[in-house]
């Protein structure tokens, strides 16, 4: 009979290991996601004052080089306005959208080609998904102020480098992981220039197909692209 109630014994003593050790392992893990999606915002949010304070002091580089933030990026519908800098490594992104180093600059001509985050560091391109054809995206970099209208979203094999290739027509590629919080493919967004300099000279396309009737993109709003 005591060896009955030794063997019970134990095994609720084992019983309440293992829930303590479930409940430790839940708490842990609800604080590695939490880290994830808020913690990394907030060291993003302190990286971009960062960012605009480099550009607000030293101005726009005309040649950036690795690391370096290059100008801002505006997404009216989706509410982003970011520094963006030159590369896609996992540190640069830590900061915010990045350039493809191999891709055009804007007003080079070709094809502009930037990535960003989905779900961790303040997740800029969290609802890319959002945007449709007519959307508008602004740049605005050493070169001056340039505006993209979208034209088509797909979703890919991250193999499909030919996104980032150049292009015929002055155009911005937009990258980043799908779905959210897998990252198996990619989720791109491709939009053509409709004004800004261009290396056969000034566009401004506003009023094609917008029903804008030439209006200046930022008189809907005071304040300026970046600011």
């Amino acid at each position: 009979m005591g060896g009955l109630r030794e063997r019970r014994r134990r095994s609720r003593s084992a019983l309440r290991r293992l829930s303590w050790a479930a409940l430790i392992g839940g708490l842990a893990m609800i604080a590695y996601v939490g880290y994830q999606v808020w913690g990394t915002g907030l060291a993003t949010a302190a990286a971009q004052s960062r960012l605009r304070s480099d550009l607000t002091r030293t101005g726009y580089p005309e040649r950036p080089e690795a690391g370096q933030p290059i100008g801002f990026i505006r997404i009216p519908r989706l509410g982003v306005d970011a520094a963006f800098v030159q590369g896609i490594d996992e540190d640069t992104l830590e900061r915010g959208p990045g350039h493809y180093p191999d891709s055009a600059l804007p007003g080079e001509g070709g094809n502009v080609a930037i990535a960003g985050h989905r779900t961790t560091h303040a997740a800029p391109f969290w609802a890319l998904d959002t945007l449709v054809p007519g959307d508008h995206v602004a740049l605005r970099t050493a070169a001056g102020e340039f505006l993209y209208r979208v034209v088509w979203e797909r979703v890919l094999d991250p193999g499909a480098i030919w996104v980032v290739r150049p292009t015929e027509v002055p155009s911005l590629t937009l990258t980043t992981c799908n779905p959210r919080f897998r990252g198996t493919e990619r989720l791109v967004i491709r939009a053509q220039q409709i004004y800004g300099q261009t290396p056969d000279g000034f566009i401004d396309r506003r009023s094609v197909g917008l029903g804008l009737g030439g209006r200046s993109f930022a008189s809907g709003s005071s304040r300026e692209l970046g600011r």
